[in-house]
């Protein structure tokens, strides 16, 4: 296993594991629930798999198409979620006549958001390199 797959596992297993643990914590804290979207702080430990080790190559180009197409991916999906949720959180804001949008929705449309984008990028690669037909 090469390090962009290993980064690509780290980003799929933290970013469900996240929101696994908020699904989990709601029923007892509510809102508090967020502060487990803090797992994602763990996405940094991906450039422990980039350190050179030599002369090795650790990412090759095939390395950067794939995460191309999984950060294309991943940004389209949040931004489509972001852009849906948006649209859902006000259209219920008004039908029920409230003034303005729950600060607290908004927060956790931006934390799902952004778990998803990173589940969908890691999810993207792992089929990418998981699919190659051949060694890497």
């Amino acid at each position: 296993m090469n390090a962009g797959e290993k980064i690509a596992w780290l980003e799929l297993v933290t970013s469900l594991s996240a929101i696994a643990a908020v699904t989990a914590l709601y029923p007892w804290l509510g809102n508090g629930a967020t502060g487990a979207f803090g797992l994602l702080g763990l996405l940094g430990a991906a450039a422990l798999f980039t350190n050179k080790r030599g002369a090795a190559v650790v990412l090759d180009e095939r390395d950067s198409v794939i995460h191309q197409r999984g950060l294309r991916l991943g940004v389209f999906t949040g931004w489509m979620l972001g852009f849906m949720g948006m649209i859902a959180i006000v259209l219920w804001a008004s039908s029920q006549r409230e003034p303005a949008v729950p600060v607290a929705w908004l927060t956790w449309l931006v934390w799902v958001q952004f778990a998803v984008c990173y589940a969908v990028k890691g999810f993207v690669e792992v089929r990418s390199y998981r699919g190659a037909g051949h060694a890497s």
